[in-house]
């Protein structure tokens, strides 16, 4: 790594990683414009940096301290240059693997609907801190919004695909809420990712103990649920028919310290076979939702017809229908010329299609009934 990716840390995220990892600062060195650093366990062990990150040499100092550092604590040099630049963010990685190949790529429609999945959990998280409830009917909440501004996507990692977000822990004002608890005293980011946290750990394991039914009378019961159909929904756009497992991974901003009375997760592992026992919880927690009829614009995701005795092609097709500020699966069954609209879409990058008819409940992907018009746009 070059120079100046060291330069580019600053000596007070630094000193900050440092106590974290449970270094002493010497504070008489402060005076001498340096940060001196004694090893909480070791006495002839230091590290020395430069208090000011323009002094000549800062960014080789930077460099040596790392490589002591990657001697102690066993951790690799990009593993603590991360973990430096976030030191004042919360993170959650999002891991996707398929329990079967190791692919060097996913559908597209599938990387769009965990992004999808991604956006929905933090809001639908920010929206239960200001208001528990079962079932959020829009997720636009001011603190919930400017949460998702203030969260920075990640370049995905090798091997399975991941999705990593993180969100600087201090950059959102205190808001007032309905659920006064002492949890309010740590910032909106901190609370957010950490009812995140909890939920889906209690959601797994009410899955993984036979206990959902059990689970979902208590979050029905409570005045502060901490699983919203919402966050339910979120989870369901991970699901794919080609049964990828999604494990979520936690790293918490060094900067902001978590109580020890926490009981938090490092990794929370939904497997494929979770999906179908979160969509009875979801629809649960909606209860009877209702048949939407209306004009949706639609992608053409899989075409899934057969040759008929006329040589063309008719049957299902799975849509992608764009509702609002949600991707909605549905399947539809078309007829010869409908079809070939949907094909000249499906091979075409910029051509869409509007839909009319109604849009049944229940699981993704969802029932289209009754086309009235089915038309490129």
């Amino acid at each position: 790594m070059s120079e100046i990716h060291y330069q580019e840390i600053t000596p007070i995220d630094f000193r900050d990683f440092l106590k974290t990892k449970g270094w002493e600062i010497v504070s008489d060195a402060i005076r001498d414009s340096i940060y001196l650093f004694n090893h909480p366990n070791t006495e002839k062990r230091q590290i020395m940096i430069p208090i000011d990150s323009s002094s000549p040499g800062y960014g080789e100092s930077i460099q040596l301290a790392i490589e002591k550092l990657v001697a102690i604590h066993g951790l690799s040099n990009s593993q603590i240059i991360h973990l430096i630049h976030e030191i004042n963010d919360d993170s959650i990685l999002f891991r996707i693997q398929h329990p079967h190949i190791e692919s060097k790529s996913i559908p597209f429609s599938y990387a769009i609907s965990s992004l999808v999945g991604a956006k929905e959990l933090l809001l639908s998280a920010a929206s239960s801190v200001v208001q528990p409830q079962l079932n959020h009917s829009r997720l636009s909440r001011t603190e919930a919004v400017e949460y998702l501004n203030q969260t920075k996507f990640h370049h995905t990692e090798k091997g399975s695909f991941a999705l990593r977000v993180s969100t600087p822990v201090k950059s959102i004002e205190e808001v007032s809420q309905s659920n006064h608890t002492e949890a309010t005293t740590l910032p909106f980011v901190r609370r957010t990712n950490i009812l995140i946290n909890q939920s889906l750990s209690a959601l797994v394991y009410a899955i993984r103990s036979d206990s959902l039914e059990h689970f979902t009378l208590e979050q029905k019961e409570s005045e502060t649920p901490i699983v919203s159909s919402n966050l339910c929904k979120a989870i369901l756009n991970f699901y794919d028919a080609e049964e990828y497992n999604l494990t979520l991974s936690f790293n918490w901003a060094g900067s902001v310290m978590l109580s020890q009375d926490l009981s938090l997760a490092k990794d929370i592992r939904i497997e494929r076979d979770y999906y179908s026992r979160i969509e009875d919880l979801r629809s649960e927690f909606t209860k009877i939702e209702k048949s939407k009829e209306g004009t949706f614009v639609c992608s053409v995701e899989k075409l899934m017809g057969e040759i008929g005795s006329n040589n063309q092609r008719h049957g299902e097709v799975i849509l992608n229908l764009y509702h609002e500020d949600e991707v909605i699966k549905a399947k539809v069954y078309l007829d010869t010329e409908q079809y070939l609209i949907a094909n000249h879409s499906h091979m075409s990058s910029d051509k869409y299609i509007k839909i009319k008819g109604i849009l049944k409940p229940g699981k993704q992907p969802r029932k289209f009934t009754e086309i009235s018009d089915f038309t490129l746009i």
